[in-house]
């Protein structure tokens, strides 16, 4: 065996120790760890990341940070280059953590899951959750109050993200990679405990993605009259169905999930076409749910006569459609009426269609006395629509369409709410 020499080892060694104390000493510029740079420091091993819950943390090796977590500022901790703890070494805010330090060596950040629907409730049902954790979901749904029957999620894309639910599967891998499947968002809580459900993405069949209001588009055709109700519904005698009873969803034949939708009353508000611009979001609330009537004139045995029309209540049907207060309360805590080309409601999170060039059907409708002869006249019935723009006005009869169902108050979910961690219905 070749012994070394002890003068060529000793030259080694302190050449190592050189070397090592140039890495370790090597200046560090200010980082600021946003999600753009947060990938390359992750990358290059300046700071590790651990998520958890109890204080249970595991490793975290996403490249930002992660969804459905808030910053840990007490246990979280930065070191310099000798090891030693650096104070207030960490500034949160607005979602943003950066070092308010150029010494830092290596940063510790841990994060603690945010409030929501799961942790909050604790496996008991939403309907005794909602009993005695009133407050703490209200403000994670971004309300303090009821507002317009639900506690409701509100804001803009970017602010409600926290609302993702699984149905259809209780397995999130497969909720996650088949989204267009099983992956829904929550409208709101009623009351007494009920989820409110809308589909994240249209329904389809084969390729179609947009249907129609009715086959003939020119007679009285309100919500529980229409085509499109019964085939949601699975009711339609000569049409395909296109939600229940459909070959696309089939977990929706299976009494197991059919089950969890409650058979509920549906309200479709009825307003004049030439003045709905003027109603306010809370008289647009009224009108829907019946506190509030229409007025219009109609031909009444010969002579022009005022009419009074109220809201049509369809009772105890699992499949429905977002109504207007739905769209004008999703946007802002104190609701809009976003009826109008000149309004922008784009932003609202239940508004995600703008690079599709299409509209979505909303359940409520509208009606103008149209002249046919010259003492013919006749109320005809439109829907609205949400538009690609965002805004809600005059409905197409071919657009897209994304169910909406109350959920039974019995269940109970897991979860984060994110789009990647979404809650899952035990």
């Amino acid at each position: 065996m070749r012994i070394i020499n002890k003068k060529y080892l000793l030259i080694i060694l302190l050449v190592g120790v050189i070397l090592t104390g140039a890495v370790i000493m090597k200046p560090k510029e200010k980082i600021q760890l946003d999600n753009v740079i947060l990938k390359q420091e992750v990358n290059n091993k300046t700071m590790a990341m651990y998520v958890g819950r109890d204080n249970n943390y595991e490793e975290y090796n996403g490249n930002s940070f992660p969804k459905g977590y808030k910053l840990n500022q007490e246990k979280s901790k930065c070191i310099d280059n000798n090891g030693a703890e650096i104070n207030n070494a960490l500034k949160e805010e607005n979602g943003s953590i950066s070092l308010t330090t150029n010494k830092s060596s290596y940063c510790y950040l841990y994060f603690d899951e945010k409030e929501n629907l799961s942790n909050i409730c604790n496996d008991s049902t939403l309907q005794d959750c909602l009993a005695t954790n009133k407050e703490q979901i209200t403000t994670i749904t971004n309300l303090n109050a009821n507002q317009a029957g639900l506690y409701r999620y509100q804001g803009t894309r970017d602010i409600v993200d926290n609302n993702y639910i699984c149905f259809g599967t209780s397995n999130k891998e497969d909720c996650i990679n088949d989204p267009d499947h099983y992956l829904y968002r929550i409208l709101g809580i009623t009351d007494d405990g009920k989820l409110k459900l809308i589909k994240n993405t249209p329904v389809k069949e084969g390729d179609t993605t947009t249907f129609p209001w009715h086959s003939n588009y020119q007679i009285k055709t309100i919500w529980g009259e229409s085509d499109l109700f019964k085939r949601l519904n699975g009711t339609h005698t000569t049409m395909s169905n296109i939600f229940l009873k459909s070959k696309e969803y089939p977990y929706l034949q299976n009494d197991t999930w059919l089950n969890k939708i409650e058979d509920s009353n549906w309200y479709q508000g009825f307003t004049r076409g030439d003045v709905v611009s003027g109603y306010t979001k809370e008289q647009i609330y009224q009108i829907e749910n019946g506190e509030l009537e229409t007025t219009y004139t109609d031909l009444v045995d010969g002579e022009q006569q005022s009419v009074t029309e109220g809201f049509k209540l369809l009772d105890d049907a699992k499949i429905g459609l977002m109504n207007m207060t739905d769209y004008n309360y999703a946007l802002k805590k104190d609701g809009y009426n976003c009826y109008g080309a000149e309004l922008n409601c784009s932003q609202n999170w239940l508004h995600n269609f703008g690079t599709i060039k299409t509209q979505e059907h909303i359940i409520d409708s509208y009606g103008y006395i149209e002249k046919y002869a010259c003492f013919s006249f006749q109320l005809i019935y439109y829907n609205w629509d949400s538009h690609e723009d965002g805004y809600i006005m005059d409905g197409t009869n071919e657009s897209l369409v994304r169910p909406v169902f109350f959920l039974v108050s019995t269940i109970n979910i897991n979860g984060l709410g994110m789009v990647d961690n979404p809650y899952i219905i035990k």
